[in-house]
């Protein structure tokens, strides 16, 4: 929105935010963030803010989120299909403190990127 809130709707277990999804919902993590751009891939997304943070969340699988797990933790039995494992997910957004100064990110299948401003990719 105009004043950085983020809101999400739709299916799925990356929302990042509490309900149902069937109608636009706050994603209260990110609130006093001023965000500037968000990108969504298949099963994941991800925020950039006015001060350059990069926040992601969703899918963890090959390491998509930047967060230094490229596996899904604790136990799982399933296949890699399965999306309803709540191991599989961070559902919160969450800070990628490795970066700085990021000016803009893109999500792609399973895999991110982010430039920051002096031109690093």
């Amino acid at each position: 929105s105009k004043d950085g809130k983020v809101y999400t709707w739709g299916a799925g277990e990356a929302l990042g935010r509490e309900g149902n999804g069937k109608s636009p919902g706050l994603v209260s993590a990110l609130e006093g963030k001023q965000v500037e751009s968000v990108s969504c891939g298949p099963t994941h997304m991800l925020a950039v803010t006015k001060q350059g943070e990069l926040y992601a969340w969703g899918s963890k699988y090959e390491g998509a989120l930047g967060l230094g797990s490229r596996e899904r933790t604790g136990d799982y039995a399933g296949d890699e299909t399965d999306l309803q494992d709540d191991n599989y997910y961070v559902q919160t957004p969450t800070l990628v403190g490795t970066l700085a100064d990021v000016v803009d990110a893109k999500c792609g299948n399973s895999f991110s990127l982010a430039l920051t401003k002096d031109g690093k990719l």
